[in-house]
């Protein structure tokens, strides 16, 4: 252990070496991040760095490799300051410093800072020196993305072996700055086969989940889906999501929409299988539009339902009816999601997988909940759901207590229709044969991927939900079947 926190202080070192011409101050805490930072310090004054301070709280109880750490320091001539208030000088110090290194208590915080623990965050806050944390940022809490009222804002955070999922999810990312993932000498099969509760959704992810097509295939190889979608007032979301089934690589899509708007769509969405349906007073689907979509719901592997359906009491009841009998695994999105407000016991009782997506409104108006990584894997496990919900880090929650954290996407991509294009890449993906929560995660990964695409390509203002749906096919055609 005194061998791998040599190693990660190092590796801090190594980070903030081009700037050791400056005055450098550490914080130092008693575990074993402090030690990190002790290290540091070392090295620090080994290279000659103009000056380097550092700060204990006083009476802090070392651990056993801290304790070592500290008295390398000293032995290397190196000055422990022990402190019990923030005073004039510390200020002061903290003012003229040109790093400062946050190692007060990385991934072990339990509680919030509070006193002179709260006080030494204020104090690095309070300086314009480029803060570098050890870890994470003092204040955040590792697994939750939650933040304390006392939070060290670094410009970059230097973690050890593999990133944590504090770095990618909301609020406490904005607090990380940018992150390095450096390694410290414990082998890979020493973790790579370990079960966690969080796993990133990258493109090694990808590669994982998406198969290449085999030579010998017709279209029933690659699922048949059922999107019922649309009124007429959103006649945009049904061919969104149509096409982005389409560009995922369905072989055959149903898509069902009111009699009234079935003229928009026939002519907007030539590669898919166009249905008019009854439909109400309102321009949305009727309650008893459920017996002509039946016979499509039982050819069909997959279905999504939601995306600018309304929200009339007679299309709500449709909704409801068409979930619960039907025996094919469903993607619940927008008006699909919100007709389970006040059922939220039905989900359990459905017979085949189900995939919520909703933004964070609507998570909070289905569960009542605030929507954060822990509610909604809460959420999740609780009634026999996949939850993925949006955000700058979208997070996927299955049935077992998994999270996986999506790595990709941007802000061009708040734009109405954009949820569309990602159901439709998840009821594509569940079509062809892959576990609702693989389908989500995935999903998410090619939206997001697509998202950066569209972004490099046009601009984050300017690009729209059309760029990111016919950008995916650049994300996929890494799986092309063969090089010609």
């Amino acid at each position: 252990s005194t061998v791998l926190m040599e190693n990660a202080g190092r590796a801090m070192a190594a980070e903030m070496e081009p700037l050791y011409s400056k005055k450098v101050v550490v914080f130092s805490g008693g575990g074993n991040n402090g030690g990190d930072g002790l290290v540091a310090a070392r090295l620090a004054v080994s290279k000659n760095a103009f000056s380097v301070k550092v700060y204990m709280p006083k009476g802090a109880s070392l651990t056993h490799d801290t304790a070592e750490m500290k008295k390398r320091f000293v032995e290397y001539g190196g000055t422990v300051d022990e402190i019990s208030e923030i005073d004039a000088c510390v200020i002061k110090e903290c003012s003229n410093a040109d790093i400062i290194v946050d190692a007060l208590f990385g991934t072990g915080l339990s509680r919030e800072p509070a006193g002179l623990y709260a006080r030494m965050v204020d104090a690095i806050n309070g300086s314009k020196a480029k803060i570098f944390s050890a870890d994470l940022p003092s204040g955040v809490f590792t697994d939750s993305g939650r933040v304390s009222e006392h939070t060290v804002k670094a410009d970059k955070t230097i973690t050890f072996t593999l990133a944590k999922p504090a770095h990618f999810l909301m609020p406490s990312a904005e607090y990380c700055g940018k992150v390095a993932v450096r390694p410290i000498g414990i082998p890979g099969e020493a973790y790579i086969n370990e079960q966690t509760a969080f796993e990133s959704v990258d493109e090694d992810f990808l590669f994982k989940t998406i198969k290449k097509r085999s030579l010998d295939t017709h279209k029933g190889s690659y699922g048949k889906v059922l999107l019922i979608c649309g009124s007429e007032i959103y006649t945009g979301a049904p061919y969104f999501a149509a096409e982005a089934s389409l560009r995922t690589g369905s072989g055959l899509i149903y898509l069902c929409v009111p009699e009234k708007i079935h003229p928009i769509l026939a002519s907007k969405c030539s590669e898919a299988i166009v249905v008019p349906v009854s439909g109400n007073k309102e321009g949305e689907i009727s309650a008893a539009a459920y017996k002509e979509i039946s016979g499509y719901i039982e050819k069909c592997d997959a279905m999504l339902i939601g995306p600018g359906l309304g929200r009339s009491a007679d299309t709500q009841e449709f909704i409801l009816e068409t979930v619960m009998r039907a025996n094919i695994p469903a993607v619940l999105d927008a008006d699909g999601i919100n007709a389970f407000c006040g059922h939220i016991d039905l989900l359990g009782k459905r017979g085949a997988p189900t995939v919520l997506t909703p933004h964070a409104g609507e998570f909070t108006r289905l569960s009542g909940l605030f929507a954060n990584t822990e509610n909604a894997s809460g959420f999740a496990v609780k009634n026999g759901v996949t939850v993925l919900l949006k955000g700058h880090r979208t997070i996927v929650a299955d049935r077992t207590g998994k999270v996986r954290i999506n790595t990709t996407g941007n802000p061009g991509m708040a734009k109405g229709g954009s949820g569309d294009v990602l159901s439709g890449i998840i009821v594509s993906l569940i079509g062809q044969g892959l576990s609702a929560p693989d389908a989500a995660a995935a999903g998410a990964y090619i939206h997001g991927k697509a998202g950066n695409i569209a972004a490099n390509r046009y601009g984050e203002y300017s690009m729209t939900p059309t760029d990111i749906k016919n950008s995916i096919c650049e994300v996929l055609k890494k799986f092309n079947s063969r090089e010609w």
